[in-house]
């Protein structure tokens, strides 16, 4: 989330560009107030859309964007409605800002020792809602996460400029990314140009 407001702030959107966003809390809120007030305070944003108000905004001639701050479990069960409106938004146009693409996220059940269940992660809601964008698109979507094609900047890069900041020298040679998917972890790691360990 913090990779995603930095990236929303630099410029990206401008002031008064309409938002559906769709996040588990409101902690988004605050760290946009935190860091340019102005600016968010300028802009429309909504956490529900129904499919009329979705028609509304396609057929105007504004910077229209969906924002998922999610990475793992949705703040509410989302309706047929709402995914029709998104859809709609998507295809006439919207920039796509998310958090992540992990397909799934593991979980437990003390009922079942040893095993580890699947559950739905933002990849999913994300690939789904790709498929209803028109061939070419893919300069429109933004995901902010590891392994993303704008997490780069705004999540390795920074974290690099953190090490450097308490004096560590910055060259990518001798910086790992340690993690637990190919996906994500790994791939920041080859996209940012330093080594990574899988932990299985």
């Amino acid at each position: 989330a913090d990779a995603q407001v930095d990236f929303m702030l630099s410029g990206h959107l401008p002031a008064g560009s309409k938002l559906l966003v769709l996040a588990p809390d409101e902690r988004w809120k605050d760290m946009m107030r935190a860091r340019n007030r102005t600016l968010f305070e300028s802009w429309e944003v909504v956490e529900s859309m129904d499919v009329e108000t979705a028609k509304e905004w396609a057929s105007r001639d504004e910077h229209v964007t969906v924002v998922f701050f999610l990475d793992g479990a949705v703040a509410s069960d989302w309706s047929y409605d709402l995914i029709h409106a998104i859809t709609i938004l998507i295809r006439f146009g919207a920039d796509f800002i998310y958090t992540a693409e992990d397909a799934d996220n593991p979980s437990i059940d003390a009922r079942y020792p040893g095993m580890t269940f699947p559950m739905p992660g933002p990849g999913m809601f994300v690939d789904m809602l790709k498929k209803s964008m028109p061939p070419g698109s893919s300069s429109r979507l933004y995901c902010c996460g590891k392994g993303g094609n704008v997490g780069r900047k705004y999540m390795i890069d920074r974290a690099i400029q953190f090490l450097t900041d308490q004096g560590h020298s910055g060259k990518r040679e001798h910086i790992m990314i340690v993690g637990d998917r190919f996906d994500t972890d790994v791939r920041a790691g080859v996209l940012a140009g330093i080594k990574s360990c899988l932990l299985e």
